[in-house]
């Protein structure tokens, strides 16, 4: 019979570190308390123990816990709210990254795409939608929703109905990116530049240098993904209370 602590199959070293909290809490380990062994917490978790030491190193960096070389884990005071705080970002920043690595692929095939296909009506719908993210960006306004809406004419100026179709499919998945991703407004807004190079390259059919922007810009998001921390939820969530 499986334990009740089994894992599912997500992300597992998140995954594992969550685990390793909730058990934690629910035997009311307190601070200066030691936790079971690398290989028992295997067994409780049924993980390999290279999975436990990585769930460990997760919340050491939170602080939750302290490892002493040569005699064990300790449990630390550290507040719960902090430890969901950054587990749950921990997850997001997963979920994001593999989002974006679905979506350089596509966005480097609708590019190839639209400078073998477009007509001068598709690069015209192209750039009405970037002057709209400029406008709405160069006012210091939030331009998610403009940028997604660059993003959707480019993809139906690759003239691909089958490429339209997956990537209206994946939707749900890809608005994660514009849907205040990680609490935060406009998240990836140090991007908003590379739109512009991206369309000059498509106008002027230039397909080495639009694979260069869209490497540029998909590396700044990912960049920017993986610099964001829990102290930037916090700082975003004060800034709306002091707004609301």
């Amino acid at each position: 019979m499986k334990s009740t602590w089994a894992i599912p199959r997500v992300k597992l070293r998140t995954a594992v570190a969550k685990q390793i909290h909730e058990y934690i809490k629910q035997n009311g380990l307190k601070s200066g308390d030691k936790l079971p062994s690398e290989r028992e917490l295997a067994d409780i978790l049924e993980v390999g123990r290279s999975s436990i030491r990585e769930g460990l190193r997760i919340l050491e960096g939170m602080g939750s816990i302290e490892i002493v070389p040569g005699k064990g884990v300790y449990v630390r005071d550290c507040p719960d709210y902090s430890i969901v705080t950054h587990l749950h970002i921990s997850e997001e920043k997963e979920a994001l990254m593999q989002i974006l690595e679905i979506r350089r692929a596509l966005e480097k095939l609708a590019v190839e795409l639209v400078i073998a296909r477009a007509d001068e009506e598709d690069l015209d719908s192209i750039q009405a939608a970037l002057l709209e993210l400029e406008q709405k960006a160069g006012g210091g306004q939030p331009a998610s929703p403009e940028d997604r809406r660059f993003h959707q004419a480019l993809y139906r100026a690759s003239g691909n109905d089958v490429l339209c179709r997956t990537i209206d499919s994946l939707s749900e998945v890809f608005d994660k990116i514009w849907d205040r991703p990680l609490g935060v407004d406009d998240l990836f807004k140090v991007t908003f530049p590379f739109h512009r190079e991206l369309y000059e390259a498509l106008r002027s059919r230039n397909i080495r240098q639009a694979r260069k922007v869209v490497k540029k810009l998909f590396d700044s998001l990912e960049t920017e993904v993986m610099a964001f921390n829990s102290e930037d939820t916090e700082s975003n969530r004060k800034a709306d209370e002091t707004h609301g």
